[in-house]
């Protein structure tokens, strides 16, 4: 440390085997970042300092340089000092005496006519020589030090720095993100309200603020998020030797509008998830819906990718590099991805840089194909400039996928790609002459690509979120099980993009998938799960409305009136008075039927026949119901 003790922006150093590097300097603190990516981080200079002393933080060897040496000086010192070295070796060139005047003059006269300038005076000639003979003969003592001149001592009284910096902290650094001249005028205001009696010029304000890192500017102003993607670097890029050696995947909402088809209406922006390869910058799957990202979509283009379906090219990868979005950590892909030996590496959240070439193709996609389209949307208003994309939007869903995998295969696998300076399918098929990939079957991809859940097996069925899928082999399953004294529990296997069917693993035979299909096919079939969420979701905000509709206290009142009348009705005296009409009932449809067996001359007359007509109303000899 007592070889640098001025610490620079750009120095290295290495703390506990990591190698970082210094990034900006403050009075007080040290910002720095690991020289291979990574967030920033601060340290207090004399804990940095401490650190250095005791070595543990080991600075790497600089050679010091003179700061008159020509890697510091700009072009207008190196001018200005090759201008001054013109006339000091012409002096000490043509006479022996170089401070003699008379010799002298007519010297810098001839010199200033060849280079078509102003004279400059003997006594300012006479001191370049002077200084270019004092240190040994160097060009670059000639150069001015301007930079050096001026009182730099700090002039302002104790209030008027303190209210300086006070202004900074609470007005300027806050997200109202005030100018400087505006953070200037409050300091005016409280000169002017008697606060204080002096304030410092613009310039000392400006020179103020500019002394605050960047990085601290920013967080206060912009927020931490912006602070650290403006600061910071990409990082060391990765090399990859082999096809499928890494894969990048994303999503990204398309940049133009959609139409049905049948009615014209407008659908919405559409969602693109796409698989990249690395190595040869083939697009190895790409799904495009209406739908939301979701792992859904997710594994339905990562079933594209592992069978090669999509653009003839895809395979077994090793490594799945994405995101930490929920699409992208969903149950379903990790089970995939464990089954097949695959390693799914999550970026820090905002971290793009662990998948800078699916990023990259996005903007190619948008430039080459997306905004040329009818209804695009652009990336933001400014390159939109008012363009109409609702009145141009004529595409369809089917018509968008079509264009995307036409411009994929025919233009983007087809062209030299600028990052490897060859056509990504050239270089696939190259590869892939010399070392197969191992592409898996569909049904193989179809039985792995599955979200796992365990459940009870109930009369041949199976339950889960509401829905229910039966086979009639798991009731035979359930009754074996039941025999032996063994818990009922078994694996569901739910393609997640289709709840039509699910597939049941056989606890009694390992090697056995069976299908249970949906007591309801006619709603589930082709059915995903984040659509079955949705319907649910609907019919539960219906449901909240058929009861404000009708109240919760009418019904209240409903079912203690009907349970007073069952009270009633369950009443000894009730139950009496019920048995008695009953009988009395009996007895008269006794004699009716006896009456209508008897001859015409037995029967009685007009008027017997009307006191015997019989009251069937069973509920008018019951008590009165409550109101």
């Amino acid at each position: 440390m007592s070889q640098r003790s001025n610490l620079n922006r750009g120095l290295r150093f290495t703390y506990e085997g990591q190698e970082y590097e210094i990034v900006d300097i403050t009075d007080f603190e040290v910002y720095y970042k690991r020289t291979k990516g990574g967030a920033q981080q601060t340290l207090a200079r004399d804990r940095f300092n401490s650190l250095a002393r005791s070595e543990q933080i080991d600075i790497h060897n600089v050679e010091l340089l003179d700061s008159n040496e020509p890697v510091y000086l700009s072009e207008k010192q190196l001018e200005e000092r090759d201008r001054k070295l013109e006339y000091v070796k012409a002096i000490l060139k043509s006479t022996p005496h170089p401070t003699a005047k008379q010799l002298v003059k007519p010297i810098i006269e001839r010199v200033a006519w060849n280079r078509e300038e102003k004279t400059p005076g003997f006594s300012t000639v006479a001191k370049w020589v002077k200084t270019f003979i004092a240190s040994n003969y160097r060009p670059n003592s000639l150069v001015n030090g301007h930079h050096l001149k001026g009182n730099r001592t700090n002039r302002l009284d104790v209030d008027s720095e303190i209210a300086m910096h006070e202004v900074i902290k609470t007005y300027y650094l806050s997200e109202n993100r005030p100018t400087i001249t505006q953070a200037y005028n409050e300091l005016r205001c409280m000169q002017l309200n008697g606060d204080i009696s002096k304030i410092p010029s613009l310039r000392t304000f400006e020179r103020c603020v500019q002394s605050i890192s960047e990085h601290k500017k920013i967080k206060a102003r912009h927020g931490s998020l912006k602070a650290h993607k403006l600061l910071r670097a990409a990082g060391q890029s990765t090399h990859y030797s082999r096809a499928l050696e890494a894969v990048q995947a994303d999503g990204q909402v398309m940049d133009v509008l959609l139409v049905d088809e049948e009615t014209g209406e407008f659908l919405g922006r559409p969602k693109a998830t796409i698989f990249i390869d690395v190595y040869t910058r083939c697009i190895i799957a790409a799904v495009i819906s209406l739908t939301g990202f979701s792992s859904g979509s997710v594994l339905e283009t990562a079933k594209l990718a592992l069978t090669g379906t999509y653009s003839g090219f895809g395979g077994h990868f090793e490594t799945l590099h994405v995101d930490n979005g929920s699409d992208y950590t969903s149950q379903s892909l990790k089970n995939l991805a464990n089954n097949l030996g695959i390693q799914i590496d999550y970026a820090a959240p905002n971290e793009p840089n662990l998948k800078p070439h699916i990023e990259r193709f996005f903007k190619s996609l948008n430039t080459g194909l997306i905004h040329k389209l009818p209804g695009t949307t652009w990336s933001n208003p400014v390159h939109r400039d008012g363009y109409p994309s609702e009145k141009k939007a004529i595409l369809t869903l089917e018509k968008l996928q079509h264009l995307v995998k036409e411009w994929i295969t025919n233009d983007y696998h087809k062209r030299v790609h600028d990052g490897i300076k060859r056509a990504p399918a050239a270089l696939w098929q190259e590869y892939v002459e010399e070392q197969p990939i191992y592409v898996y079957a569909d049904n193989h991809v179809d039985m792995l690509a599955r979200q796992v859940e365990r459940r009870t097996l109930n009369k041949g069925r199976v339950q889960i979120n509401g829905l229910t899928w039966y086979s009639h082999v798991l009731s035979t399953i359930e009754a074996e099980l039941k025999n032996r004294n063994i818990h009922r529990k078994v694996d569901v296997y739910i393609d997640i993009n289709n709840l039509g069917y699910v597939l049941i693993k056989d606890p009694l035979q390992h090697n056995n998938f069976i299908r249970a299909d949906s007591t309801r096919p006619e709603f589930t079939e082709f059915l995903s799960l984040e659509e079955y969420y949705v319907a649910r979701k609907e019919l539960k905000l219906k449901s909240s409305s058929d009861l404000e509709q009708y109240s919760t206290a009418e019904l209240v009142r409903f079912r203690k009136k009907m349970s007073m009348e069952i009270e009633l009705l369950n009443d000894p005296q009730s139950r009496r008075m019920a048995k008695n009409v009953r009988k009395k009932l009996q007895r008269k449809n006794q004699r009716a039927k006896a009456l209508s067996n008897a001859p015409k001359s037995d029967k009685l007359t007009n008027s017997t026949n009307k006191e015997l007509i019989i009251d069937m109303n069973f509920d008018a000899h019951l008590p009165e119901k409550l109101d």
